[in-house]
């Protein structure tokens, strides 16, 4: 029946036109989705290992219809694949905005796809580096969707891992691997967030393991896939260690190390979006009317967001590894409630911490 549906979405190309269908779609799947895991979790520990299995591979087949589908919901994927051309042509996509007059012989149909043409890039180096790599490999918008899929599978896999690890019982899994927001975003409009979420949890899974040095290596790619991680940093601190902190700044500078320059670029389109961009904001708008400015708006939902991390980082002195999951899940809502900017692909990022947590 999730397979009928999702070829369903995957036939219409403009989702954007049928919106009061395509969210009763997704409140369906959804309740599928619980209605699963709910089922799941009754399921015998002897079979745990074989449940993962399931999961993932009916993850995987729920999301092979929508990898062909034209994205219609966002545009994001057609500026990263401009960014993998610009870069391939040996120019910093920090430096340049898509309609400067120095990129005008990369132009083609795709260029016309392409949002927020006046402003550079926003995506960090680790972004860019998956950019590239994919589109050498696997050129284009369905090479890159591929790509991307690959990386969520490999979430699956380790959140799978992970459950197995800490005991749990893996039918929680299926709030991931058949999470329909999870699915449409990736699969079908392309975000890159099973990039971050990879890295995100193999820093989990390896301070699991007392390997604090590829934990802060996995962190500070993380960090540079989507810099979203770098404010839940205090919490991971005392976990990583200095040797941990080392290897999360080392790897974020080598990162950044190609794209950088005497006048910081690489900031140029990151600073217009945090200046600029307001959409579909929560508890912003609420302190934005009751304060002067826009400016003292997001000092005041940064001091509220610090206040809280630095509550849950003191108290991390006596919580449990399995904790840091719970406490992830936790901040990352605040901070999604706080920000001017909340895009559905956005949530995705609380999906691999509501499995753990």
């Amino acid at each position: 029946m999730s397979l009928a549906v999702y070829g369903r979405l995957a036939f219409n190309s403009h989702l954007g036109r049928i919106v009061p269908l395509y969210v009763g779609m997704h409140l369906f799947l959804a309740a599928l989705m619980f209605i699963a895991w709910a089922g799941l979790e009754r399921w015998p520990p002897a079979s745990h290992r074989h449940t993962v299995w399931m999961i993932v591979l009916f993850g995987v087949l729920l999301r092979l219809p929508l990898l062909p589908s034209e994205p219609s919901l966002s545009d994001d994927i057609y500026r990263y694949v401009w960014d993998a051309r610009v870069t391939a042509a040996g120019v910093s996509p920090y430096r340049f905005p898509p309609e400067a007059p120095e990129l005008a012989p990369l132009r083609d149909d795709l260029y016309q796809k392409i949002n927020h043409r006046p402003i550079p890039t926003i995506y960090p180096p680790a972004s860019q580096a998956f950019f590239t790599i994919g589109g050498w490999f696997l050129p284009g918008v369905g090479g890159l969707k591929f790509g991307l899929l690959l990386l969520d599978i490999a979430v699956m896999l380790l959140l799978g891992r992970l459950l197995l690890l800490l005991g749990r019982s893996p039918g929680a899994l299926v709030l991931y691997a058949w999470n329909p927001l999870v699915i449409v975003e990736i699969s079908s409009s392309g975000h890159s967030e099973s990039l971050v979420s990879l890295f995100f949890l193999l820093s989990y899974w390896s301070l699991l393991q007392n390997k604090r040095s590829l934990a802060g290596a996995a962190m500070g790619t993380a960090i540079m896939a989507k810099l979203y991680p770098v404010a839940l940093m205090p919490l991971w601190l005392p976990r990583l260690g200095v040797r941990g902190v080392a290897w999360t700044l080392g790897i974020a500078t080598l990162l950044a190390l190609p794209f950088l320059s005497r006048d910081l670029v690489i900031l140029n389109g990151l600073l217009t979006f945090a200046e600029h961009w307001n959409h579909n904001e929560f508890l912003y708008r609420f302190i934005l009317f009751a304060t002067p400015t826009r400016e003292i708006a997001k000092l005041v939902c940064a001091l509220i967001f610090l206040g809280i991390v630095a509550i849950f980082a003191f108290r991390d002195k006596t919580s449990t590894p399995g904790d840091l999951a719970c406490r992830n899940l936790w901040c990352l809502t605040l901070l999604l409630a706080l920000s001017p900017t909340i895009h559905p692909w956005y949530v995705t990022w609380l999906a691999p911490w509501v499995v753990l947590a």
